[in-house]
C-alpha cells in the first residue's frame, strides 16, 4: 500500500502541477503512467490537452476525445471539462490501483 500512496502523490503533484499552467490531460489512464527505475511516476502523453488559460479549444466542441473507461460524465457527453475531468480520472487510476481491477 505505501508504495500505492507515493504513486497517488506523484500523479497528484503532476496533475497540480499541469493545472497550475492551465493545462487540463483529459486522458490520464494507467497506460499514461509510467514509472521509472528510481519509482518516479511520469504522466505521459498530453495529446488530448486543453489549455484553459487561451479560448482556443484544441478538440471541436462536443466531439468526446478520451479513453471512456476514465472519462469523467461531462467529457464523455461531450460537454466543457475543466480539471475536474483529470481528477475523475485520478479517482479511476486510484480505484484499479487499490483493486486491481
Amino acid at each position: 500500500m505505501a508504495t500505492v500512496i507515493d504513486y497517488a502523490r506523484q500523479i497528484a503533484a503532476g496533475l497540480e502541477g499541469a493545472h497550475a499552467k492551465g493545462v487540463i490531460h483529459r486522458d490520464l489512464k494507467p497506460a499514461n503512467l509510467k514509472v521509472t527505475s528510481d519509482g518516479t511516476l511520469k504522466i505521459l502523453d498530453f495529446g488530448l490537452t486543453r489549455d484553459t488559460t487561451s479560448s482556443l479549444n484544441i478538440s471541436a466542441s462536443g466531439q468526446i476525445v478520451g479513453t471512456p473507461h476514465f472519462m469523467s460524465p461531462e467529457q464523455a457527453r461531450g460537454r466543457a471539462v475543466d480539471q475536474r475531468a483529470d481528477i475523475w480520472a485520478f479517482g479511476c487510476v486510484l480505484f484499479e490501483m487499490t483493486t486491481g481491477s
